[in-house]
């Protein structure tokens, strides 16, 4: 975005108003309107820039070896190791990380309970190839795409440095396309995490609520953070993403037991040819409501339960 609105206020301001209005029409549409977005932007987006990503690596394939020669050199260089035990590349790696996969944080179980599904380790096996597509495949692809074409990382950020790597390739066009795609990125994290936000405040306070006001200060919300200073918000998104990962990885831990035993449940009936159906009382947990099936007449019909 930086390479079309640069620094000039009013653009800025434009592309605040253009999301926040496009943030509006989401979150006031209600959860269906959030899930019909996300479920066409999102892939659709995602294939894009993947395939601007393939493209790109094809046409350097010649320069492959020596972008991975270079990735090994330089990951075990001294400096690289001595940056590694002072923690310093550690904490950016974790933060960055965060954003990419959302793993430990406790966001994703949000999307991932509303699924339907016989057994919860189905779902458990989904959300770890989603952090495979997000952080192995797609930031590998990026990397390998900025790399391959040889241009100067030195003094880039992420974006602008992606923008210069599709430019040097395909021109005003490919750094367009890229950015819109970015954008359109952007766009459905924000109405999925209004949707996670949603779904928790319902849960609280179990009772139906006025959301009006509180819609309001999210379109108001993401107005501002598009105005913001990119450093701050950046920070402000870091530290509330520590909270997070920090409220949510002991409680985690706690329930480690639990998780080996819905493991263990869905590969017992897998080893049997069947189709796993979980019954939580059965794999030894008493307080799972959700999981609580009637007597089945016929193994073979496995019925779906919603999980939230």
């Amino acid at each position: 975005m930086e390479r079309y609105v640069g620094t000039n206020p009013t653009a800025i301001i434009i592309i605040g108003l253009i999301m926040a209005a496009m943030t509006a029409y989401a979150v006031f549409g209600g959860q269906k309107t959030i899930a019909k977005i996300t479920e066409v932007m999102v892939p659709v987006m995602a294939t894009i820039y993947l395939v601007f990503c393939l493209i790109v690596i094809i046409k350097n394939a010649s320069n492959l070896p020596g972008v991975f020669s270079s990735i090994f050199a330089n990951a075990f260089d001294f400096k690289t190791i001595f940056a590694g035990f002072s923690g310093s590349a550690i904490m950016y790696g974790v933060k960055r990380g965060l954003y990419s996969n959302e793993a430990g944080m406790g966001s994703a179980p949000n999307a991932a309970a509303t699924v339907e599904t016989s057994h919860p380790a189905k779902q458990g096996f989904v959300q770890m190839l989603a952090v495979y597509i997000d952080t192995i495949l797609i930031c590998s692809a990026t990397a390998l795409m900025v790399l391959s074409t040889g241009v100067s990382t030195k003094g880039e950020s992420a974006l602008p440095l992606v923008q210069k790597a599709v430019g040097s390739q395909f021109g005003e066009i490919g750094i367009l396309i890229i950015t819109v795609s970015i954008f359109f990125f952007a766009f459905s994290t924000i109405i999925g995490n209004y949707y996670y936000t949603e779904s928790n405040v319902l849960y609280i306070l179990q009772r139906p609520t006025n959301f009006k006001l509180f819609r309001t200060s999210i379109v108001v919300a993401v107005f501002i953070g598009c105005i913001m200073d990119t450093s701050l918000a950046w920070n402000i998104a870091d530290f509330a993403m520590c909270l997070m990962a920090i409220l949510n990885v002991p409680a985690l831990l706690c329930m480690t037991r639990k998780y080996l035993h819905v493991l263990s449940d869905y590969e017992n009936q897998r080893k049997q040819g069947k189709n796993p159906v979980f019954y939580a009382k059965d794999a030894g947990i008493d307080d799972a409501d959700y999981w609580e099936y009637s007597d089945l007449s016929d193994e073979t019909e496995v019925p779906a339960v919603k999980t939230s």
